[in-house]
């Protein structure tokens, strides 16, 4: 495709290029910024890696997970800043943001619907699963880019952003995608195993309070729960520990629609929805400043209490399935 090869020729004309993720990174974040990043090693560019969270446990075998870097210095110029996995400017973080204002030019790759315009040049494919297998087209236009660390990366970001294939945004071309990658090198047992068979302690520590503030609202297919900073704070958890709960919601008989609430700070909001096909958790999200997929979505927000936004987010939801029985 033409606007992956103009792409490639930008990255191949730059030399120092750093690379940004959004905050509290996933596997397709951490899967599609390594791939680029080994890939541009490989071709001997000057590569920094940004992101304002750690790397989440189950992406620590990636062999350049202890290159990613929290601080930024804005003496430091960069020929080319490449943004991935980010439907709009501000999802980087506050901190890592000012690092991409010393970029020359800002190449944004990402598969988020209707997110901002901010980029010099943007390839978005709304239809693709995930950043991971959009940077797998474009490196497919390049010969022997696609190297088996490369695969992996990719293969895993593919995996979790679709919940190994589950999701709706998984097409045919995904599939055969997770096919090419294999025959690159992946191994599909090993990754599915870092991300979905390895449980970390705290993780279980949530998921019990997960589990106690459940509510399930059956009749009006809904299903919600939350966990307090407090909770949080006492068990020493962190975002990556929390991922996964309003998928365990959303496969529950009967349920359309559900999201899960974290205090990540004192007053301030981390939300994850989910929701079936036809159902646009991604409007709720909308409603306090966030996005995503029509399927999956977050938001985070700050308000005076986990009974408020617990109630906004619930009133939002019912609003959304009374559309649907209009």
């Amino acid at each position: 495709m033409r606007k992956y090869k103009k792409l490639i020729k930008e990255l191949l004309k730059a030399q120092s290029i750093a690379i940004f993720i959004h905050e509290y990174p996933d596997g397709d974040a951490i899967g599609s910024s390594s791939a680029l990043y080994l890939y541009l090693k490989n071709k001997n560019k000057n590569v920094t890696l940004f992101s304002q969270d750690p790397v989440p446990f189950n992406m620590r075998w990636v062999s350049c997970a202890a290159n990613y870097q929290s601080q930024v210095d804005l003496t430091k110029t960069f020929d080319l800043g490449v943004i991935i996995d980010c439907s709009d400017a501000k999802r980087p973080g506050d901190k890592i943001c000012e690092q991409t204002k010393s970029c020359k030019q800002i190449i944004r790759i990402d598969h988020h619907p209707k997110g901002e315009s901010y980029s010099d040049f943007d390839i978005v494919s709304p239809a693709t699963s995930s950043a991971c297998e959009v940077l797998a087209e474009i490196l497919l236009e390049c010969k022997n880019a696609i190297t088996k660390d490369v695969a992996n990366s990719l293969l895993f970001g593919i995996l979790t952003d679709t919940c190994s294939l589950q999701n709706s945004n998984t097409r045919k071309r995904t599939v055969d995608m997770i096919s090419i990658l294999m025959g690159k090198g992946a191994d599909l047992n090993k990754l599915e195993e870092y991300a979905f068979a390895q449980t970390s302690v705290k993780e279980v520590e949530i998921s019990k309070e997960f589990y106690k503030n459940m509510v399930l609202l059956i009749d009006e297919k809904i299903a919600y729960s939350f966990v307090e900073n407090e909770v949080i704070q006492r068990i020493g958890a962190t975002k990556e520990d929390m991922n996964g709960h309003a998928n365990i919601l959303r496969n529950i008989m009967g349920v359309d629609l559900s999201f899960v609430i974290y205090e990540i700070q004192p007053h301030f909001f981390s939300a994850s929805l989910r929701s079936v096909e036809g159902v646009a958790c991604n409007k709720i999200a909308a409603e306090f400043g966030g996005g995503g997929h029509v399927v999956a979505s977050g938001f985070k927000c700050e308000t005076n209490s986990m009974e408020e936004i617990v109630a906004k987010t619930l009133d939002c939801c019912r609003k959304e399935m009374l559309c649907q029985t209009e």
